[in-house]
């Protein structure tokens, strides 16, 4: 059983604490009457039925039948215990806890004082870029890159100069040289982990600065880019870079814009590209789709035009489409990712990206494209590999979509036939330059694909092959 003073820690942390704020940012609500609704975190759903009723402080999900106050909700979303979720709301709302056992006090104490750390390094850094001339190479870097300092300082980037002044800055302040070892930013000899290197922050939704990512600003360097170790206060896979900036931008545009470095969300920012977010380099993860999801749901992704790129895009788009998310891809002419796309055109930046993002196919689509790339309609054999491709790049979607995706997949192969008699679009021979097949004409069905309208007979989903998920996207020639 609880410790009186358990219950009364309980008691006043619910008291100082909105179950609507707490929820509000992990779940878009919408007010009805006296009531919030969301689509709930806790199962996949395509209407809200998660119910949050301020007066109660309560929340009720009609469809897993899950309920709670604000310490379920916390222990549902952050996968803790109720301690755990104590000690979260009780830093949350100021209270402190006096009945924690030695090992809980110690993780809140880490993280809290790593926390701490990283707010002042963010500090130091920025006072280092602008203000000292040791600061000069980052400010050059800056220059070269067409960063203002204006958008510079929003993102607080910064400067670690060479040496060991962080550490004789932490010792002036009389602050603790193993909490920097602890949060990543010092190496045991007491040199700066991110030394001569442009820096930075990677912070959460709200702000708080959670690890950095520096920049080299030596050409002999073959680390371009090194990152903060995972901490007490930083896992990588749960924070999207740039959210905090973005988040207003995202709801009043209606969608994020998802690139993959931290410098092309900066560049895009400066060119008026406000509401681009970044995963920091790493594959998408569940956790960063959930926390997208929380603003938005539907994703422009714009990634590198290299191989790991388009990869990446594909595992994108079919890991937003299982949290029920619309996502688009824009196709970057000539350049290798949205930095340089943005940098190289100059003052026509706004224009050549709106132009970007009106040409930008579904996810879907853009696959179908990518499978489909150099087909000539008149080779048999070829149009049987793109149809194996197809029915591959199908089966990675939610079974719900499947047989949507499968008639317009199907529709466009009959097209591509169509396409084979038009001497001007396909060199006959078979051989040498053709033009790609595009799918173009279904982009107004794929925008909205979990909505696609069934075609004719192209696209069921087929008993034979290798089981109720062979999905054909074939048809003769009689019936295109």
């Amino acid at each position: 059983m609880p410790t009186q003073a358990s219950d009364d820690a309980f008691a006043e942390v619910k008291a100082r604490v909105d179950l609507v704020k707490v929820v509000s940012e992990h779940v878009r609500l919408t007010r009805r009457n006296k009531d919030f609704w969301g689509l709930c975190p806790f199962h996949q759903e395509d209407s809200p039925s998660f119910k949050v009723n301020p007066q109660m402080q309560s929340w009720y999900c009609f469809g897993c039948e899950r309920s709670g106050d604000v310490f379920t909700f916390v222990e549902l979303i952050e996968k803790t215990d109720k301690r755990g979720a104590l000690q979260m709301l009780a830093e949350r709302a100021g209270v402190e806890l006096k009945k924690l056992s030695p090992e809980q006090r110690e993780r809140v104490d880490v993280r809290k004082r790593v926390l701490d750390m990283l707010k002042l390094a963010a500090q130091y850094y920025e006072y280092v870029l602008w203000k000292t001339p040791a600061g000069e190479p980052g400010r050059r870097l800056l220059e070269s890159r067409r960063v203002s300092e204006e958008t510079a300082r929003r993102f607080q980037l910064g400067y670690a100069p060479a040496g060991r002044g962080f550490a004789e800055y932490l010792r002036a302040k009389k602050r603790s040289l193993s909490d920097a070892q602890e949060a990543g930013l010092m190496r045991r000899d007491g040199s700066d982990f991110f030394a001569e290197r442009l820096v930075i922050p990677i912070r959460d939704e709200r702000g708080q600065t959670l690890a950095f990512t520096a920049r080299t600003v030596r050409q002999d360097e073959q680390r371009k880019y090194i990152n903060s170790p995972e901490t007490p206060a930083y896992i990588k896979g749960r924070v999207i870079f740039g959210l905090d900036l973005a988040r207003d931008e995202i709801a009043r545009r209606g969608h994020g814009v998802l690139m993959e470095g931290q410098f092309d969300v900066i560049t895009g920012h400066q060119f008026g590209v406000s509401n681009a977010v970044a995963s920091s380099g790493t594959a998408l993860t569940e956790e960063q789709v959930r926390l997208l999801k929380r603003f938005t749901d539907e994703l422009l992704l714009v990634f590198d035009s290299d191989r790991a790129g388009r990869t990446a895009m594909r595992k994108a788009v079919t890991l937003a489409s299982t949290f029920g998310m619309r996502t688009r891809v824009a196709s970057l002419p000539d350049a290798k990712d949205p930095d340089e796309f943005l940098r190289a055109a100059g003052p026509d930046a706004a224009q050549r990206w709106e132009e970007l993002v009106s040409r930008a196919p579904s996810g879907f689509e853009a696959g179908m494209e990518e499978d489909s790339a150099g087909l000539n309609p008149s080779n048999p054999n070829q149009v049987e590999l793109v149809a194996g491709r197809l029915r591959e790049w199908i089966r990675q979607f939610p079974e719900g979509l499947r047989e949507g995706y499968a008639e317009a997949a199907a529709a466009a192969r009959c097209q591509a036939r169509g396409v084979r008699s038009r001497a001007n679009q396909i060199d006959s021979s078979g051989v040498g330059a053709r033009r790609p097949v595009h799918l173009r004409p279904y982009a107004g069905e794929l925008r909205a694909p979990w909505r696609v309208r069934a075609r004719g007979r192209f696209g069921r989903l087929s008993p034979g092959g290798t089981g109720p998920d062979q999905t054909s996207v074939g048809g003769s020639a009689a019936e295109c």
